[in-house]
């Protein structure tokens, strides 16, 4: 069943909370059945059509002046759908996997890339909508149930980019306890940040006299200074160099 043919079918008959519900939960069973990608292509669009009738829901509410508790079961089937939307678009994720896996979107004799292409669209599927789907289908279900968890408890609505920056927090923790001692790359862009506002702030060190600061030293600390000097400006110089390999830094932007 096509998108609109979906829609089409739901928005006469379910205007309320109360009449989304048991379609949604219709969409639920028919997700945990689907064993195929033209069963569960039907859900994902199902799941649109009852998260954009329960926004109409919504939004009549708050204009009708309805009691708090009508928009916030509206804004609950929101959510609810959402969450349809994004597992029956992961289970289809997995089945595009497993029907390149199996070979089942080649043509025999043609180029696999080509064909790849080309037996997409006969799947009812884009090729923006495959990749995006066998994105999520890389995120695990536990990681998923807790996304979904997380924004039920805080009244949050749940989005595919939401679950991937999750995801993505929980992958680098994973890769961090998996690799003890290595930074993560979120904290070598925050040093990075660091390391950037400290050299600022030694611009203004010409601001004092070289002659004085080294006449005030003992041989010990001129010694260590000078060694601490030399190390920096080492690295200053490949600083620069990595600066001005930025087309951007060069053009002053």
């Amino acid at each position: 069943m096509s998108k609109d043919a979906t829609t089409a079918k739901l928005a006469p008959t379910a205007r309320s909370s109360a009449e989304l519900q048991p379609v949604l939960a219709a969409g639920q069973q028919e997700l945990a059945a689907a064993k195929t990608l033209p069963d569960v292509l039907p859900v994902i669009h199902l799941a649109a059509a009852v998260a954009s009738a329960a926004e109409r829901a919504a939004k009549l509410a708050g204009v009708r002046g309805a009691a708090p508790d009508v928009a916030r079961a509206a804004n609950e089937i929101v959510r609810e759908a959402a969450v349809l939307r994004i597992e029956a678009q992961a289970r289809a994720g997995e089945l595009l996997r497993e029907m390149a896996e199996r070979g089942e979107r080649e043509r025999r004799g043609g180029d696999r890339a080509k064909s790849h292409d080309a037996t997409l669209p006969a799947l009812g599927v884009t090729k923006s909508e495959s990749s995006r789907w066998q994105r999520l289908a890389g995120v695990p279900a536990d990681v998923r149930q807790a996304y979904a968890e997380e924004a039920r408890g805080n009244d949050a609505e749940v989005t595919i980019a939401g679950l991937l920056r999750v995801a993505a927090a929980a992958s680098e923790a994973e890769e961090r306890r998996a690799r003890p001692g290595y930074p993560t790359a979120e904290e070598v862009r925050a040093r990075s940040r660091e390391i950037y506002r400290d050299v600022l702030h030694a611009t203004d060190l010409p601001r004092y006299d070289a002659w004085m600061v080294a006449g005030a030293l003992d041989g010990r600390e001129r010694r260590q200074l000078d060694a601490a000097v030399e190390k920096l400006g080492a690295w200053l110089s490949e600083l620069r160099k990595a600066l001005s390999s930025y087309d951007s830094i060069r053009e002053g932007k």
